[in-house]
């Protein structure tokens, strides 16, 4: 986590792939809290964790614009390509803004020593072993996943996206113990990771279809009619993919809680 902060500080405008890099180094280091949770604390674990998830958060937004500018790289049939053309400016600017906040941000985390603090301490692990915390993790995800992702095809956008997270999580604590699995349950976590990240990407774009009208109204504040009907105009038309990546989560959902 922190070689990947450090690629975002030393950069004069820090790049889309080393912001994405440390969000997903956050996501990792709050799962392993995730994974050890009966070893651990509560308070003890949201003093560690906190901070990470403000950090991710402001990292957020650069990451969300660069991904919905993919929706802008050319104009759709029947949209104006210099209005297109507009858009893309606008939205370029705010992606540089978007960046330069991201690396203010990561300067103040080291500056509060966030990169440097010692981990969370640990409960009395007398009795318990890793294969024990292991299973009760994969439990506690399993049980977590299923009840938020219940009703999948019918969820409004913001519980899909709940739904995700969970899938995401669970996938990470599982890479994370992969090692002290026997081989046949080894064998098994193969397809639940693979069926995992199927959801999550399939369900990532339909947040990013979903979230993506608030974000073009908040970027492009102020920009000539012309240039919002174009930037709607392109996220309707990418938005015709909502029912095949639905289904295909829900397909995913199903060999998932199959396994």
């Amino acid at each position: 986590m922190a070689a990947k902060a450090a690629a975002i500080e030393t950069a004069a405008r820090p790049a889309s792939d080393n912001i994405h890099d440390l969000r997903v180094a956050l996501r990792r280091c709050r799962a392993v809290t995730t994974g050890f949770r009966t070893l651990l604390d509560k308070a003890e674990r949201e003093r560690v964790v906190e901070p990470w998830r403000r950090l991710s958060k402001t990292l957020g937004r650069a990451r969300s614009l660069d991904v919905a500018a993919e929706v802008f790289v050319r104009a759709p049939p029947g949209v104006e390509k210099n209005a297109m053309a507009g858009v893309r400016r606008r939205w370029a600017q705010a992606q540089r803004k978007a960046r330069a906040a991201a690396g203010v941000a990561v300067q103040a985390a080291r500056a509060d020593g966030l990169f440097d603090r010692a981990p969370p301490t640990l409960k009395s692990t007398e009795g318990a072993t890793i294969s024990d915390v292991a299973d009760a993790a994969f439990a506690h995800q399993r049980k977590r996943f299923k009840k938020t992702s219940k009703g999948l095809a019918k969820l409004p956008a913001p519980l899909r996206h709940k739904a995700r997270i969970k899938a995401k999580t669970w996938r990470y604590v599982l890479e994370m113990f992969d090692s002290v699995m026997d081989l046949n349950h080894r064998r098994r976590r193969k397809r639940l990771l693979a069926d995992l990240q199927v959801l999550q990407d399939e369900l990532g774009a339909l947040n990013d279809l979903a979230t993506a009208p608030t974000l073009a109204s908040e970027t492009l504040a102020g920009a000539p009619a012309e240039q919002a009907l174009a930037a709607g105009e392109a996220i309707a038309q990418a938005g015709g993919q909502v029912d095949k990546r639905l289904k295909r989560a829900c397909h995913a959902r199903r060999r998932i809680l199959r396994s």
